[in-house]
């Protein structure tokens, strides 16, 4: 226990010495805690497999020009586990913009108990951002000649993270981009793409009885002059081959998840999400499937159960 007040004081003290900083927004998730690699680059290698995951989100269904985004992640370990690669690959559209992300992300995995890891990671992001103004004037029977380009642009960054687990408990904090870049077709227009985004994530796993375990956890994400926003979940566990989750998120919004162990290596889980309060958003809300398939191989002359 006193190692993890130690870690947790060390991770908050980092978490509020971080510079006001700019940084591309990140996409959103809701099933996270099932591939965290999506949001923190030092979980990068820490299965001691290869694992692939898939994301594709449909945000506000049915509203025109809403978020949506695909995302691919892979990583593995190496180096007798002490070393973690991982690839994220996001392709993420809201209106009129489209940004393509390619990410890498090594991390180093330290062993701080016989049951326990801390690991580091870092992330080097290219970012493909593209910006179809014309089409805002289309059909509208007017030209403005400050939105008469589309604009596209290529440019790096770079992000970090720190992930702690043992046995049943999990902290992380992160932040996968976080480097300046601004891009405008006018000299009088300002839009702003970025914002610097940091995650902390923590989630602990109960045994409630040979069949069933709940982990609790919570997600704070944090941009500079934004409201602090955070989500609060709970996944009940059964047999360790299904999983049927809820999560209440600051925005206003609710989560309902599940997520079926189809295979040994195989997983697939569902999120849906519906806002409530003052803004008014189509019923059938906010979809997002979710494919993970790890692959079984010998380490150390011991095979991997995923």
């Amino acid at each position: 226990m006193a190692l993890i007040k130690n870690i947790i004081g060390i991770m908050l003290l980092l978490f509020s010495s971080i510079p006001y900083v700019h940084a591309q927004q990140m996409p959103q998730y809701s099933q996270y805690m099932f591939n965290p690699l999506a949001i923190n680059p030092a979980v990068a290698g820490g299965e001691e497999v290869l694992s692939i995951g898939f994301i594709n989100r449909d945000q506000w269904s049915g509203i025109e020009h809403a978020p949506k985004t695909q995302t691919l992640m892979a990583h593995s370990s190496f180096a007798k586990q002490n070393l973690g690669l991982g690839l994220v690959l996001t392709n993420d559209k809201i209106g009129v913009h489209k940004n393509l992300f390619a990410s890498v992300a090594p991390a180093y995995h330290l062993k701080t108990g016989k049951k326990s890891t801390l690991s580091f990671g870092a992330q080097i992001n290219v970012i493909h951002q593209q910006s179809d103004y014309p089409s805002l004037m289309r059909g509208s029977g007017t030209i403005d000649p400050n939105l008469a380009q589309a604009v596209n642009s290529f440019y790096a960054d770079f992000g970090f993270g720190f992930f702690f687990r043992s046995t049943n408990f999990q902290l992380g904090l992160s932040a996968p981009s976080f480097l300046t870049h601004r891009e405008s077709p006018v000299d009088t227009v300002s839009f702003q793409f970025e914002r610097a985004q940091y995650f902390l994530f923590s989630r602990y796993t109960i045994t409630m009885n040979p069949y069933w375990k709940v982990q609790p956890g919570f997600l704070i994400r944090y941009a500079p002059e934004l409201p602090v926003a955070y989500d609060i979940n709970a996944n009940f566990i059964y047999r360790n081959v299904l999983t049927l989750g809820a999560s209440y998120r600051s925005e206003k919004s609710v989560t309902a998840l599940f997520m079926a162990q189809i295979v040994q290596q195989l997983q697939v889980g569902y999120a849906y999400d519906f806002a409530f309060g003052d803004v008014v958003l189509p019923r059938n809300g906010s979809h997002e499937l979710m494919l993970k398939y790890v692959f079984r191989y010998k380490a150390n002359n011991i095979t991997s159960p995923r």
